[in-house]
């Protein structure tokens, strides 16, 4: 009688394991995490294209590496420092950030993909977003400056940035209250 119990059970926890990878997959391409494309087997190539911020138009954003001081919160003392903010472009690379842009980058493209409407719609284009960082890593706020003309892929490139977050902290060398970052997501279908 034992053994007829450990095999039934052996049987019914084979079976929930099944039925979950089986709904895991379900809800992934549901999603859009996953392209169930079993014609096109090559996936396409995807990459983050960051502009220097000279092609950006102007009129959008603050100038690079523009330094404002910051009211300090009442609850501080006049002695307190005063903390700024700056603004730099992702792709920059001649300035005290690197280090730091370079491992919000990685966070960040590590998590990027293909929006699934966009790619079933075969949408390409380019968006310039610029989004803010508090000195804790926190995601302050983040916004289009210029769309892509696909509002699937402008959406895309808010969503990996807010899925992203939280950032590092600031390293002890920086600083600044926050980090206004412009960052150019170059969406192509390589066919």
């Amino acid at each position: 009688m034992e053994g007829i119990s450990h095999r039934t059970s052996k049987r019914i926890l084979i079976l929930a394991v099944v039925v979950s990878l089986v709904s895991h997959l379900v809800m992934l391409m549901v999603t859009g995490l996953m392209i169930a494309d079993i014609e096109n087997e090559g996936s396409p190539v995807l990459t983050v294209e960051l502009k220097d911020l000279i092609e950006i138009s102007e009129n959008n954003h603050p100038e690079k590496n523009e330094a404002k001081p910051v009211p300090p919160p009442e609850e501080e003392t006049a002695t307190t420092q005063t903390l700024l903010e700056d603004t730099v472009d992702l792709s920059d690379r001649d300035s005290k950030y690197i280090p730091y842009l370079k491992k919000l980058k990685k966070k960040i493209s590590d998590l990027w993909g293909y929006p699934r409407q966009a790619y079933e719609r075969k949408e390409e284009g380019d968006v310039v977003v610029k989004f803010s960082v508090n000195r804790n890593g926190r995601l302050e706020q983040a916004l289009v400056l210029t769309s892509s003309g696909s509002g699937f892929l402008d959406q895309g490139a808010l969503e990996v940035i807010d899925a992203a977050a939280p950032y590092d902290p600031f390293p002890g060398n920086l600083k600044l209250s926050k980090l206004h970052i412009i960052a150019t997501f170059k969406y192509r279908l390589d066919q």
